[in-house]
């Protein structure tokens, strides 16, 4: 058998899956018991809430400052500016945040600045570590809190599936691929689809289905080659010969 050294095969890119919706709401309606001076819970619940609905990698998420998210005409957003693999795959970019996320994150916002007041600490970090000058997350503090809440919940959770889940719940809106690929921070819907999300064949074939029902229900235009273009015939009755 002849071997050929030089040619490689890649392999394979299987995309993982996200969380389901139902899901999705156990983890909302878990964060929303947690009480208001429970600074533990709610700081692990916020990063994986803000997780889910902003689709950012765990340095983007880890390295957001307060004043990056943006409030304006009750939509929200936040300033990706410290993107994983800037100048290769990753992209400075505005995220715009999923209204799930608002009840909780409210909560969250006014705990953060009481904590903050309570520990003397200068940091603007979104999600505080523990160290009161910078105070930004580790990776492995982001880890913790995801696999604390998967101990809640009973819901495997990291921050990739939070990712996935984003960019899926976004598609399964029927927000088109290459919008969702931007707000991503992808280079290419492929990288997108490859990786992330991905029409679901029930969703493509609804559409397909309404572009056929609207061609059925479009009047059906017929041509007599027997008359002249814009032949007309009168309805009104002839005119008496005197």
């Amino acid at each position: 058998m002849v071997k050929y050294p030089y040619l490689k095969v890649s392999a394979s890119h299987k995309r993982l899956p996200s969380l389901h919706e139902e899901e999705c709401r156990v983890i909302f309606e878990a964060a929303e018991k947690v009480k208001d001076d429970d600074w533990s819970g709610m700081i692990r619940y916020a990063t994986v809430v803000f997780a889910i609905c902003s689709g950012l990698r765990s340095k983007e998420l880890r390295f957001c400052n307060v004043n990056d998210v943006h409030i304006k005409d009750d939509v929200w957003t936040v300033d990706v500016l410290h993107p994983k693999g800037g100048g290769k795959y990753g992209e400075v970019r505005e995220a715009p945040i999923h209204p799930d996320a608002y009840p909780f994150l409210t909560r969250y916002f006014v705990a953060r600045a009481q904590h903050v007041q309570r520990i003397d600490a200068t940091t603007r970090a979104l999600f505080l570590g523990n160290v009161a000058t910078d105070g930004y997350l580790a990776t492995n503090t982001v880890r913790l809190y995801a696999q604390m809440v998967s101990d809640d919940t009973g819901i495997d959770v990291d921050l990739r599936k939070c990712r996935r889940t984003y960019g899926q719940r976004l598609v399964d809106a029927k927000v088109p691929i290459s919008v969702v690929s931007v707000v991503m921070g992808h280079a290419s819907t492929r990288t997108t689809e490859q990786h992330y999300a991905r029409v679901k064949h029930a969703i493509a074939v609804e559409e397909v289905t309404k572009t056929f029902n609207s061609l059925e229900e479009a009047p059906k235009e017929t041509a007599d080659v027997q008359m002249p273009t814009g032949f007309k015939i009168s309805r009104s009755a002839p005119s008496e010969t005197p």
